[in-house]
């Protein structure tokens, strides 16, 4: 087996890409996509609701090849 990658773990490490989720807690209204977070902002300021952002990622160590 080689030493450790630059992450310092055998066999390396990574990120999958981040999914965004937006849902308007008071009007139901939804997007989803890498905009989400920008554009639920903008909702939320503009309509004075209160909207909940998803961000979900996950991060792998030492995977397997």
């Amino acid at each position: 087996m080689s030493g450790p990658s630059r992450s310092g773990y055998h066999r390396g490490e990574w990120s999958t890409r981040a999914e965004y989720t937006a849902e308007c807690q008071t009007c139901g209204w939804t997007c989803v996509g890498p905009n989400a977070q920008g554009t639920g902002a903008r909702h939320a300021r503009a309509h004075k609701h209160c909207v909940r952002v998803q961000v979900d990622v996950a991060r792998i160590y030492n995977h397997e090849p």
